[in-house]
């Protein structure tokens, strides 16, 4: 029987728009496959980049089952997570919080989440 064919997606969202020297933000990543996918997302792995002007704070937390070999690698820039298979109508969320350096010299401005 041949396989199905997968429906990625994946959001992007932040809790503020705008942040200045020292504050914070929270992002949350949510990575699935639609309900209408009739076959699995294989292999899945999530790499994220974070602008220069922030750094990472504490640690990034999953929420949902992931099947993926590895652990996640979080530096003050970037975070990799293996997540393994995503069947149809699944998702899993990633959450992190991130603090804008001293010094920046700009009021950092984000977007609304992507899709």
């Amino acid at each position: 029987m041949p396989e199905g064919k997968a429906e990625p997606f994946m959001t992007k969202t932040h809790n503020t728009e705008t942040v200045g020297d020292l504050e914070f933000v929270t992002y949350t990543l949510e990575v699935g496959n639609k309900n209408t996918a009739t076959g699995s997302w294989k292999n899945v792995t999530v790499i994220d980049n974070l602008p220069k002007e922030v750094q990472m704070v504490g640690v990034p937390v999953v929420h949902g089952a992931t099947g993926g070999d590895g652990m996640m690698i979080a530096s003050s820039n970037s975070i990799t997570r293996p997540i393994g298979d995503i069947k149809p109508g699944n998702t899993v969320k990633i959450s992190y919080t991130v603090q804008v350096k001293k010094g920046t010299s700009k009021v950092v401005k984000y977007k609304k989440g992507l899709d």
